[in-house]
């Protein structure tokens, strides 16, 4: 791992444990043993280094789920897959972060991601392209279902990807909030009933 990768990390854990206001970066200077002007030579300043961490995020992120419109299914496994997402959320932080995720973890994940949109302003049309391109696949997958006879013909696409994409976050957020919630146990009862509602 170089230099610059290490920032990266270390900025994370710091940000994600202490948040964007209280994380210096003489602090990430320090854990790692480097100077501070060591990271200035790869980040001119914290926001840079704190939409750098955020853009990384979200890359995995996109990548994870761009990964269905290279490996085709029928439209009912692309449901069942994006629905399957939600158990790997865990998997997506741990290789982002580099270390377990535990309940506090992901609350401080939302967190950074809205405080994001606050501090860096730049963030939002970033964050926005990225659940944009993801409605815009799921709406192109339902389009090809309906050709091949596997979704209904009055199902409005752009609706539905909107509607998936929306159920999948929001479920993922209560649940975070709501540890009373087993979610995995309800990922596949909600696909299937997500599924009934469109297929042909």
């Amino acid at each position: 791992m170089n230099t610059k990768q290490q920032i990266l990390k270390v900025a994370l854990e710091l940000f994600i444990q202490h948040g964007y206001e209280r994380t210096s970066l003489t602090d990430v200077a320090e854990r790692i043993g480097i100077t501070k002007p060591a990271i200035y030579y790869h980040y001119k300043s914290k926001e840079q280094l704190y939409v750098a961490v955020l853009n990384q995020f979200l890359d995995y992120f996109e990548e994870y789920f761009l990964h269905f419109a290279q490996n085709p299914a029928s439209t009912k496994e692309t449901v069942q897959q994006m629905f399957n997402s939600l158990a790997e959320t865990h998997n997506i932080m741990s290789t982002v972060s580099g270390q377990s995720v535990d309940y506090d973890t992901e609350v401080s994940y939302y967190t950074l991601m809205l405080e994001g949109i606050n501090t860096c302003p730049e963030m939002r049309p970033r964050m926005a392209e990225v659940s944009t391109r993801m409605i815009n696949l799921m709406s192109s997958i339902v389009k090809q279902g309906q050709e091949a006879g596997e979704v209904r013909a009055d199902v409005d696409p752009d609706a539905f990807a909107f509607q998936l994409y929306a159920t999948i976050e929001g479920a993922y957020m209560v649940s975070v909030f709501n540890r009373n919630i087993d979610l995995k146990s309800l990922i596949t009862p909600m696909s299937d009933n997500t599924w009934r509602g469109i297929q042909a």
